[in-house]
């Protein structure tokens, strides 16, 4: 083999040069809006329970939950759970104590038939009732107010600061049947004002489920259950920007997601997935995602700043298994209360940090 000159190994190394920044100019433009989780600068804060409801007195007084679906809670600190067992809502104080019983089976005003999410807000509380495809509009006290039908079957929505209601729709796969948007935007008088977002379909056969959070009532967050990716827009609909979380079981997951568009199936067999992100939640600037181990009774939740850079991860370990795919946060004397509805037994579970009382 002829050896190369002096000259040409000079320009063989500037070439070399060249590309290696070319592709590192490339990687900083594609890859900053998507932040890395470093394991070795985050610091893992345990997690532990400090109480849950409704305990066992309330249990022998017939207060429990009967397949509880959404937790939520307003300004006020009060919470509230829908359960579509008994087709009811459930109001608590933040201690656990019970307040009571919101609505019964039924069509008519201040009845549900399957009451999937309750969102304080205001003097208000607004009620989806997926079964009816309907959100009926209650005061504090639960006394009907208003109602409308809405356009699609949706599983998540939000309230703006001045009441406009964000909802995701459940991103039914079949033919005819997908939605050209990924959010729609509803007025308390049902008036559809605007839609927006591009969906995500990995499959035929996979419902990617949304979860939505509003920040400071200047943007939307949406993110996406099979898939580790969060969007945020402005209240108008505009992307402003979209990141994939890089944790490596959501990866490994949404590998594993991916694989199902392709494998085969025998006519009538399920599709199986596995959830990425199952809650998004927001407090002042900070960002959470619940995130729930399969083979452990471990769940983390990830807190990142309005950037999505990670800047801490809560861990909690019980000695079963968890199942639970909602939550939400509250601060109190400077420190995280996390309330998360446990579909083992039925309950709220509440966490805060290990040794800090």
């Amino acid at each position: 083999m002829e050896s190369l000159g002096p000259k040409k190994r000079k320009f063989l190394s500037l070439k070399l040069v060249g590309i290696f920044f070319f592709f590192f100019s490339l990687s900083t433009v594609f890859l900053h809006p998507f932040p890395l989780m470093d394991a070795d600068r985050i610091q893992i804060k345990q997690l532990e329970l400090r109480f849950f409801f409704p305990d066992q007195e309330l249990e022998r007084k017939e207060i429990y939950l009967f397949r509880p679906q959404r937790i939520s809670s307003g300004k006020s600190w009060m919470v509230y759970i829908s359960c579509i067992g008994d087709h009811s809502i459930f109001k608590f104080d933040d201690q656990g104590r019970f307040v009571k019983k919101i609505g019964r089976e039924g069509q008519g005003p201040g009845e549900f038939q399957g009451p999937n999410h309750a969102v304080p807000w205001r003097d208000k509380l607004i009620v989806l009732d997926n079964f009816s495809r309907k959100f009926q509009i209650l005061d504090p006290e639960g006394k009907y107010l208003s109602s409308f039908i809405s356009k699609s079957t949706y599983w998540d929505f939000v309230v703006s600061e001045i009441g406009l209601i964000y909802a995701a729709p459940l991103l039914f796969p079949f033919p005819g049947k997908k939605e050209k948007d990924l959010i729609y935007v509803y007025t308390q008088e049902g008036d559809l004002k605007n839609s927006f977002g591009k969906p995500i379909y990995l499959d035929s056969n996979i419902f990617n489920k949304l979860r939505l959070a509003v920040r400071k009532n200047k943007e939307i967050l949406a993110a996406f259950d099979y898939w580790p990716e969060v969007r945020k827009y402005s209240l108008k609909g505009e992307l402003i920007n979209e990141y994939i979380i890089h944790h490596p079981v959501m990866t490994e997951r949404a590998r594993f997601n991916r694989k199902q568009m392709n494998a085969p199936r025998k006519p009538g067999e399920p599709i199986r997935t596995k959830p990425c992100i199952e809650d998004i939640e927001v407090l002042e600037d900070r960002i959470f995602l619940l995130f729930r181990f399969h083979k452990e009774p471990v769940l983390e939740i990830l807190e990142y700043d309005p950037d999505m850079n990670i800047t801490a991860k809560y861990r909690y370990k019980s000695k079963k298994r968890i199942l639970s795919g909602d939550f939400f946060v509250k601060k109190k004397d400077n420190d995280l209360y996390f309330y998360l509805l446990s579909r083992e037994k039925d309950r709220i579970i509440v966490l805060a940090e290990k040794n800090k009382l």
